[in-house]
């Protein structure tokens, strides 16, 4: 962010929201919303690998119950993680690996999300004057 505010000629003392600075760069994306975009993409990729790939089992299997799981272990586990990234695009789990499994219809897919999140113009706003508070 700070770099947009640096781009923009805008100091902290301005105090605007980050909504209205990543607006004026034309919405560029939250770490959030990359880092979603980045494990889906992950998803995509070992639900195509071979079943027998160590990656591919990891993913699909559950932890044994006689296993006990560290008090600061994390709360939700990877393909918690992975459910719910699927179902902002109305896809459950099922759907998403079955269209994972087509290469071409995964990465349209992410192309949509990819064109959802990327700029429209490069920095359109360099030498302008400060943006409004409003």
């Amino acid at each position: 962010m700070r770099c947009l505010l640096q781009i923009l000629h805008v100091s902290l003392r301005d105090h605007l929201r980050n909504e209205v600075i990543r607006n004026h760069c034309e919405r560029q994306p939250t770490i959030e919303e990359l880092i979603q975009k980045r494990r889906m993409r992950w998803f995509g990729h070992v639900c195509r690998m071979n079943g027998s790939r160590l990656p591919h089992r990891l993913l699909w299997k559950t932890r044994p119950a006689q296993w006990k799981v560290q008090r600061s272990a994390p709360k939700k586990t990877w393909i918690k993680q992975a459910e719910e990234n699927p179902k902002n695009r109305r896809l459950n789990l099922d759907e998403a690996r079955n269209l994972a499994t087509d290469r071409q219809a995964w990465k349209r897919l992410l192309n949509e999300i990819r064109n959802s999140l990327a700029p429209i113009a490069a920095y359109p706003l360099r030498g302008q004057p400060r943006p409004n508070t409003s």
